[in-house]
């Protein structure tokens, strides 16, 4: 289950470094992709969720490369249109698989999980809200930070269930 908290880490954290107009992700998502495929993998014959988001991670793996990669090739102006339409698809896939690991640990009957299922439901439209601000100057940063904020709840929220689920 820690390989699930850590790949939910590098997804839902979105921190980036701009260098001259070039974007570098600080958590890149497509180490945050693979470890919940092998988290998943490892949960797979416990619940239906696991086996059929692992198969998800995997794809948003190779996919979150191909975005990492045209981001690092300094796009112009209307190539980066068509990657924050690509990264906004993204978003509501990894929200669904977000929400497959959250229904795959409900399922399993690990306490604590209603925290986090709350905590998602604001996630799912408090990151597509975000992402689409993310182009006006000052709202962008804000709802950026807001972003982070919610995502570093749900993570607080959803370590401490699985540590609970543990003991």
């Amino acid at each position: 289950m820690i390989r699930l908290f850590w790949g939910l880490f590098f997804v839902l954290l979105d921190y980036k470094v701009t260098i001259g107009s070039a974007v570098i992700e600080i958590l890149p998502d497509v180490l945050g992709f693979y470890l919940l495929m092998k988290g998943m993998e490892s949960l797979a014959g416990e619940n239906r969720c696991f086996d059929l988001g692992r198969h998800w991670a995997f794809a948003m793996s190779l996919f979150s490369g191909v975005l990492f990669l045209a981001e690092l090739m300094n796009p112009e102006t209307m190539m980066r249109v068509w990657l924050w339409v690509l990264e906004l698809g993204a978003l509501i896939v990894t929200l669904c698989i977000v929400k497959m690991v959250v229904q795959g640990i409900r399922q399993m009957g690990k306490s604590g999980v209603e925290t986090v299922n709350s905590i998602w439901l604001i996630l799912a439209v408090l990151l597509p809200l975000c992402h689409l601000l993310s182009w006006v100057p000052v709202v962008g940063t804000v709802s950026n930070w807001a972003a982070n904020l919610a995502s570093g709840l749900f993570l607080i929220a959803f370590f401490r269930s699985i540590r609970k689920s543990a003991a």
